[in-house]
C-alpha cells in the first residue's frame, strides 16, 4: 500500500481503462474502505451498490449516452471527444445512494457523506494501483425511460436516491495531478 499523502498527491481522475477485470479481492478491499468512510454522527445513511457485470455497465453507459445526447449537447460533445464512453470502459461501478427522508439531508450532510465515501473509494483504488474517477454521470441512466428496469438490475433498494458514483478499473492512461493553487488558501493566525 502506498503512503497516504503520496496517494492523495498523485491520484488522478482516470478516464480510460483496460479490459483486465478488477479482482474480487480488490473489490472487497474497496468495499471495506468505503465502509470505513466517516459519516456525520456515524449515522451511515447510505447504501452502496457495487456493479461488476460488464454487460450491465455497458447497458448503463449506452443509456446514459442516449440521455446525454438528448439533454446536454455540450456534455455529449465533450464525451465524444474523450472516446464516446461516459463510463470509460470501467470494470467496476460503485453507486452510493442516500437514504430518503434522512434528517441530515436538510443540512446537506447526506451529500457530504456520499462525497467522503466516493473520495475514500477513489483514494483506496489508487492505493491498489487501480484507476478511478468520481462521476456524477453514473446516475444519469436511472432517471430515464429505462430507469425503473435498470434500478431493478442493480438491486436499488426502495427509499434511497442517487448520491454519487465512482468508476474503477485497471488504468490505460496516466495523468499528472492538477497543480496546487496555494493562492486559494487563507490563513488566520
Amino acid at each position: 500500500m502506498k503512503d497516504v499523502l503520496n496517494i492523495i498527491g498523485t491520484r488522478y481522475s482516470c478516464r480510460k481503462y483496460t479490459d483486465v477485470p478488477v479482482t474480487q479481492e480488490q473489490i472487497d478491499a474497496l468495499v471495506k474502505a468505503a465502509l470505513y468512510a466517516p459519516t456525520a454522527f456515524d449515522a451511515q445513511p447510505f447504501k452502496l451498490l457495487v456493479v461488476t457485470n460488464k454487460e450491465l455497465i455497458k447497458q448503463l453507459n449506452d443509456e446514459a449516452m442516449v440521455i446525454i445526447e438528448a439533454t446536454n449537447k455540450p456534455y455529449y460533445e465533450k464525451i465524444m471527444e474523450r472516446g464516446g464512453q461516459p463510463y470509460y470502459n470501467a470494470n467496476a461501478m460503485f453507486i452510493i445512494l442516500k437514504e430518503d427522508g434522512n434528517p441530515q439531508a436538510a443540512g446537506g450532510l447526506d451529500d457530504i457523506n456520499t462525497g467522503i465515501m466516493a473520495q475514500t473509494i477513489a483514494l483506496a483504488a489508487y492505493g491498489l494501483d487501480l484507476g478511478s474517477v468520481i462521476a456524477q454521470s453514473v446516475g444519469i441512466p436511472f432517471g430515464g425511460d429505462a430507469g425503473a428496469d435498470l434500478k431493478a438490475k442493480v438491486n436499488w433498494p426502495e427509499g434511497y436516491s442517487y448520491g454519487v458514483g465512482v468508476l474503477v478499473g485497471n488504468p490505460d492512461m496516466t495523468k499528472e495531478p492538477h497543480e496546487l493553487s496555494f493562492d486559494k488558501v487563507i490563513y488566520t493566525k
